[in-house]
């Protein structure tokens, strides 16, 4: 048996870019804002959302931050799951 879904690169990597790109779309904001904000490139976060990146321990936490977002939830499915991950893993949420 392999590891859990939630373990593969794969998985947390189109999980993220998808929770990203639907918290900037829900509140209307442009890439190039985004981008700015967090000092990065527009390539940069276009390539995150888009799944072909996958942001940094430091631009994570800066996402986090700026979004007002816990860093679970961009890669759980719900709260219960990340809860239940939250325990496992002992992360802050």
């Amino acid at each position: 048996m392999g590891p859990p879904e939630i373990c593969k690169a794969g998985y947390v990597r189109s999980s993220f870019s998808g929770h990203f790109r639907s918290w900037r779309s829900q509140n209307g904001k442009p890439l190039k804002a985004v981008a700015q904000e967090l000092g990065v490139g527009l390539t940069t976060v276009s390539k995150w959302e888009l799944g072909q990146r996958f942001p940094t321990a430091e631009n994570l936490e800066a996402i986090a931050q700026y979004t007002g977002i816990p860093l679970c939830h961009f890669f759980c499915p719900g709260r219960k799951e990340c809860a239940r991950l939250a325990r496992i893993y002992r992360l802050p949420l």
